[in-house]
């Protein structure tokens, strides 16, 4: 009597989020003294891009009505994954210990490079966008990033979230 073995698939996991699928087929039916067919193996890696950022940002104290160039901060992205990626910024608007006390998201701004203008930077939105800056697998990127407080601003600590990510 024959007999046929199926094996539909195995997950495998490994470092850097990389799921390996192997996939094992045999799909044929063969006698006891028959000479067994041949098993085909397919590995499957997917593309993933990683994201380990390290930096923190802390401007310190600035004056109300005026404004840092974006060597101040910056963040280093590493990319670990085995896929090229891009990068995408976005933030939300400063808030103050007094949350009455608030300013807008576009009075921070970022560039690729350290040493740009505040009036010559990009300005940051709610929305992600991408910057442009390409991270290959393996490598690392920097994100400048520059602040201006409006005249007038109530003196207080605000904290913004900006938000950073790898656009694979």
């Amino acid at each position: 009597m024959g007999r046929g073995y199926i094996f539909e698939s195995i997950t495998l996991f490994a470092s850097f989020a990389m799921v390996f699928l192997l996939q094992l087929t045999v799909q044929t039916t063969y006698a006891a003294n028959s000479i067994a067919p041949n098993v085909i193996f397919t590995l499957n890696v997917p593309s993933v891009c990683e994201i380990s950022l390290t930096g923190s940002i802390s401007f310190g104290t600035v004056l109300a009505g005026s404004n840092t160039l974006t060597t101040s901060q910056n963040v280093l992205d590493i990319n670990n994954g085995n896929q090229g990626a891009s990068i995408a910024v976005s933030g939300s608007n400063w808030i103050g210990t007094n949350a009455l006390n608030t300013f807008g998201v576009s009075n921070t701004v970022w560039s690729a490079g350290s040493g740009v203008a505040f009036g010559a930077a990009n300005v940051l939105t709610t929305i992600p966008a991408n910057t442009g800056i390409a991270i290959d697998a393996g490598s690392r990127s920097n994100v400048w990033f520059g602040l201006g407080i409006p005249e007038g601003q109530v003196a207080d600590s605000y904290t913004q979230n900006i938000i950073i990510t790898n656009l694979c």
